[in-house]
């Protein structure tokens, strides 16, 4: 039944996945209802089935209807089991169905897009992930921040920005780079208590549903990015900030590089930023705090935000180079990674993504 966002629901059987019409977003009742009443009519047609499959994620309209249909359809007989998968797991076998990689083989990917719930409640979105045959590691993610629940963060970019800002430890209103940015966007408009109140409850490490929870996304990190060069502060549609983040790095690119056929013999001629990389316990981290810092003392440097835009993309590409040299060495005898999930939408960080991997002898699956 996959995810809520741009619902869909696909029967398989043995010899191939049927994926049924776009029926929208299943938070929307009406939507929810559409979807039932189209797998019910299966159900009554096809005779029996197996197994439900549902999203990791508890909250999502999706998950529940599963849960209810394979209790509802379960007879003394036949018990339909629900099985429940993490949605970035999904995105990564999906890839290795694609590309007819043997499910008992290893496959080590890339999985960013801007939220799914994780195995340990907090919301993932930039992850290397490798799975075989039933199992998956994480063997690696960005450094969690912590931002607004629901849908807050996805429809404002800004407010993404000032988490991100926070979390950086830049001082908002005292920084000349950020001048632009607490004037244009709509953090201008909030009083002084409604800022203060603002950065407590970001800042908040209690549980609660009305507080930020710890997020992983890339997603969420290049809208940050979008809001603090002053591209887009709240997006009209989805992936608004990200594609016009792209477009101006696109800018930059074309002019900077591909007229002269991408001239660039190592990573460090493009002035990438440079992403924090730490090992804890085996899992490694990438943090976007030094990036976050840059990327405004850039801005107090009056650097264009096209070079920015592409600076960005650039220090993403070469951040997943640098993560998978930092890999144990077992990882070495396959030199193929998959790259899946919504931000690989973006052709210019695949078309980098791809140029450096290939100049590290590691094929990209796409």
């Amino acid at each position: 039944l996959g995810a809520d966002l741009k619902a869909a629901w696909a029967i398989s059987t043995s010899d191939a996945v049927y994926l049924m019409q776009h029926l929208g977003d299943a938070s929307d009742p009406q939507v929810t209802s559409r979807i039932q009443k189209s797998v019910e009519k299966l159900l009554q047609d096809s005779g029996p089935i197996h197994a439900l499959v549902v999203d990791h994620h508890p909250g999502y309209q999706t998950t529940q209807l599963g849960e209810r249909l394979a209790k509802d359809c379960s007879g003394p007989n036949a018990k339909i089991l629900c099985h429940h998968e993490q949605h970035h797991v999904a995105h990564l076998k999906s890839l290795a169905v694609d590309s007819q990689i043997d499910p008992q083989e290893p496959m080590l990917g890339f999985v960013m897009d801007g939220s799914g719930y994780g195995f340990d409640g907090t919301i993932w979105g930039g992850e290397l992930l490798s799975i075989q045959a039933d199992r998956y590691s994480r063997l690696g993610h960005m450094r969690s921040v912590r931002m607004p629940i629901g849908d807050v963060a996805a429809r404002n970019p800004w407010r993404s920005a000032l988490a991100m800002l926070l979390d950086a430890q830049v001082p908002i209103e005292a920084h000349a780079g950020l001048s632009h940015w607490t004037k244009t966007s709509p953090w201008s408009e909030l009083s002084q208590e409604e800022k203060s109140l603002l950065i407590r409850a970001t800042n908040c490490m209690a549980t609660s549903v009305a507080l930020p929870i710890p997020s992983s996304s890339i997603g969420r990190f290049l809208d940050a990015v979008a809001s603090l060069i002053g591209l887009m502060h709240c997006n009209q549609y989805e992936g608004h900030a990200a594609m016009l983040l792209e477009d101006r790095a696109t800018e930059y690119y074309l002019h900077r590089f591909q007229e002269s056929g991408f001239p660039v013999d190592s990573m460090s001629d493009l002035g990438a930023y440079r992403f924090t990389i730490s090992d804890l316990q085996g899992v490694l981290e990438f943090d976007t705090r030094q990036v976050v810092r840059s990327i405004v003392e850039d801005l107090c440097n009056q650097i264009s935000l096209q070079q920015i835009a592409f600076r960005v993309h650039a220090s993403i590409a070469r951040l997943m180079v640098d993560m998978l040299e930092r890999l144990e060495p077992r990882w070495n005898c396959t030199r193929q990674v998959g790259l899946t999930g919504g931000v690989f939408q973006n052709r210019l960080l695949v078309e980098l993504a791809t140029e450096f991997f290939g100049k590290s002898r590691w094929r990209v699956l796409l």
